[in-house]
């Protein structure tokens, strides 16, 4: 009983320090890795994972924590969260929040970018990559600064926003990756 309130406790602590202003679909999952004891102490090893799903964008925020309580009450927590790459509405803010920062511009009504965004949406998305899903209809500004011409184009962005790369077309994560 212990064990499922300081698990519930750790990840309500991780949702709403990190993820507090925004509202969506929150589905935590609670991995009891070990459970030890010895003549003073005893501790919890626990993993937790949260998806966090706001049409398109999913994120996974993966928490490890280490639960020792010795014999006095006394509780010590220390925990670990890491957070994997996401796929997500464009917004300039967001750009340069993780090492690599691909822009896809993508439309509506295009049958390859349906593809892909489902591809994108169902994948898992390396740490460290953020793809920012543009409206190629209505990000005219932004498809000007890039030179984009057609939908379905990636573009691979610096910390500042400048363009490194750019190219056509892809259907899944691997893709995009071959690229960066």
């Amino acid at each position: 009983m212990k064990l499922l309130w300081i698990t519930s406790l750790i990840s309500l602590f991780v949702l709403t320090s990190c993820f507090s202003q925004i509202e969506e679909s929150i589905t935590p999952q609670v991995e009891d890795n070990a459970i030890s004891q010895d003549s003073s102490t005893l501790q919890w090893d626990i993993t937790t994972e949260t998806v966090i799903m706001n049409e398109p964008e999913e994120v996974v925020i993966q928490q490890e924590a280490t639960i020792t309580e010795d014999r006095s009450g006394n509780v010590m927590l220390e925990e670990t969260i890491i957070q994997t790459g996401t796929y997500e509405s464009y917004s300039m803010d967001k750009i340069g929040n993780t090492e690599n920062t691909v822009i896809f511009f993508a439309a509506s009504w295009c049958p390859s970018c349906q593809v892909a965004d489902r591809n994108l949406m169902s994948s898992d998305i390396p740490e460290g990559l953020t793809i920012l899903k543009a409206d190629f209809d209505s990000e005219v500004v932004l498809r000007q600064e890039y030179g984009v011409v057609v939908q379905h184009t990636f573009v691979s962005v610096d910390a500042d926003g400048d363009q490194l790369r750019k190219w056509v077309g892809g259907t899944n994560i691997d893709d995009i990756i071959e690229k960066l």
